[in-house]
Formats: C-alpha cells, sequence, structure tokens
C-alpha cells in the first residue's frame, strides 16, 4: 500500500516538474521576443492589406543593421494563421532551406549583413483563399533571436 503512494506520488512529481519545465521553456522564447530581440536588427515589412485570389502577394522584408558588429541572419519564420492562405512562388535572394512546424513555415538564409548595411528579402507568394489573415513574421539571427512584425492582409474573390 505503501508503494502505491510512492508511485502516485513519483508520477505527480514527474507531471509537476514536465509542466513546469514547459511553462519554463515557452515563458523563454516570449522572453526571447521581448527582452532578448536583436537590438541592432531594424526590420520593416511591406505587405499588402487587400489582395484577390490568384493575385501575387508581395512581402518585402528591409533589414538593417544598427549595430557596431556584423549581423548573421539565419532564417525568417511567418505564422501558419498569416500564411496559410498563401504559397510561396518566389524568394530574392533565395532561400536556402525551407521547413514547416505546426505553427510557422521557415525559410533558411545564410545572410551577413556589415555595420550600417541594409538589404531587401523580396518573397512571392500567391493568394489561394478568401479571407482575413493576420499573424506575425519574426527575421532570426544565427543565436536565434528574433525581431517580430504583425502582418494583416485580406483575400477577397
Amino acid at each position: 500500500m505503501i508503494t502505491r503512494y510512492i508511485r502516485t506520488a513519483l508520477i505527480g512529481f514527474a507531471l509537476f516538474l514536465i509542466l513546469v519545465i514547459g511553462g519554463l521553456l515557452l515563458a523563454s522564447r516570449l522572453f526571447n521576443f521581448i527582452l532578448f530581440a536583436p537590438r541592432d536588427l531594424s526590420l520593416v515589412v511591406a505587405a499588402p492589406q487587400q489582395t484577390t485570389v490568384g493575385a501575387q502577394v508581395p512581402l518585402q522584408i528591409t533589414i538593417a543593421n544598427e549595430g557596431e558588429d556584423a549581423l548573421n541572419i539565419d532564417h525568417i519564420e511567418i505564422s501558419r494563421a498569416y500564411f496559410r492562405a498563401m504559397t510561396v512562388l518566389s524568394s530574392d535572394p533565395p532561400f536556402l532551406t525551407e521547413a514547416s512546424s505546426r505553427n510557422w513555415e521557415i525559410y533558411g538564409y545564410a545572410i551577413s549583413l556589415a555595420p550600417g548595411q541594409s538589404m531587401d528579402i523580396n518573397l512571392t507568394a500567391q493568394a489561394q483563399t478568401v479571407g482575413n489573415y493576420q499573424g506575425e513574421l519574426d527575421v532570426c539571427v544565427s543565436d536565434l533571436r528574433c525581431r517580430r512584425v504583425a502582418l494583416v492582409t485580406r483575400i477577397e474573390p
């Protein structure tokens, strides 16, 4: 009987640890954006507020290094909440890798920006489905700190 209580206590403790660790991981991801976003990375994204099904949707992502050291752009993440009704047609410069997760479309780059340097990444997508789409776009540097902007586009028939 004592063994059953010990086993129940151990299972409860293990579940508690899983919840705590999961919460800490989520919190660290949020704090990354709030406290540790790269201060030397300037980000502006131009995207249409409205388009039609079948039309091309240009995303002009302007990145600038406002720091004193080189900045290595690792990848761009676009939330599926925004991109679920679009298909990527091209990228200039081209992305090196493409991956998906449950919530993100991830495009890998290997771009180094010298201090004071800026550049545009131009993604072209095609609108597929009518609706209002909003989400986030993150530009992440090599140590996985990210700068985030919000996106909103309405797709009409």
